[in-house]
C-alpha cells in the first residue's frame, strides 16, 4: 500500500511500513486484543531498529492507529500524518452502521466487503479510471482476517475520541482527503 511513498521518501528518511498481524504476509502472526497493542508492538519495534522518534502516518483505519501510537509512545511521535482519517467522534447512526459491519465481518468473515466497501471509501473517479488501485484494495480485503478487520475498527467500540488525544499532544498533525487537504483537527494542530 505503501510502496510509492517509500520509494520517494527512502533516500531522505529511515521508512518503516509494518506488515500488521492480520493483513499481508502477516496474515497469521498474533493478533493483540486492542490496537494500542498493535502500537506498543510497533513502537517496540521501531525502538529495536534504534529510532527513537517519527513521523507516524496512517491512512483509513490505519489512522487510528497512529492515534494509538500517540496514546502508547507519546513522545515517540514527532508528528502526524492522518489520511482519510477522522479526529472527530462518528454521529450515532453512521457508528451504529460500523458496528453492524463489524459484527457481520465477524459472523461472515471479510469476502462480501470486496464489493461493498470501495464505493463508500474510493473517490467515484478512483472506482471508474484506476483498475489498479481498485484491484488493490479488494486484494488487501480479501487477505485480511475478520480478527484484523475488528481489532482495526475498536476506536467506535471504545468510544475513544482522537482528537482529544491531539489537543495534549504538542506534535504538529496533519490530514487530508484525497487530493484537497481538510481538518478535522483541532485548529492549533494545523499544518
Amino acid at each position: 500500500m505503501w510502496a510509492s511513498q517509500i520509494e520517494a521518501l527512502c533516500d531522505k528518511a529511515n521508512v518503516l511500513a509494518p506488515d500488521l498481524p492480520g493483513f499481508g504476509a502477516s496474515g497469521k502472526a498474533r493478533m493483540p486484543e486492542a490496537l494500542d497493542g498493535l502500537a506498543e508492538q510497533i513502537y517496540e519495534g521501531s525502538r529495536e531498529r534504534g529510532i527513537d522518534r517519527a513521523v507516524v502516518a496512517g491512512c483509513s483505519m490505519g489512522g487510528y492507529l497512529a492515534f494509538a501510537m500517540l496514546r502508547v509512545a507519546p513522545k515517540f511521535v514527532r508528528g502526524l500524518a492522518l489520511i482519510n482519517t477522522k479526529a472527530t467522534a462518528d454521529p450515532e447512526p453512521a457508528r451504529a452502521k460500523r458496528l453492524a459491519q463489524i459484527r457481520r465481518v465477524e459472523g461472515e468473515g471479510c469476502a462480501f466487503l470486496v464489493d461493498e466497501w470501495p464505493p463508500g471509501h474510493l473517490s467515484p473517479t478512483t472506482l471508474t479510471h484506476n483498475a489498479q488501485t481498485l484491484a488493490h484494495v479488494r486484494a488487501m480485503i480479501q487477505e485480511a482476517t475478520p480478527q484484523a478487520l475488528s481489532l482495526r475498527s475498536g476506536p467506535w467500540r471504545s468510544g475513544r475520541i482522537p482528537q482529544r488525544y491531539l489537543r495534549r499532544s504538542r506534535c504538529p498533525a496533519s490530514s487530508c482527503t484525497a487530493l484537497t487537504t481538510r481538518s478535522s483537527l483541532p485548529r492549533k494542530h494545523n499544518l
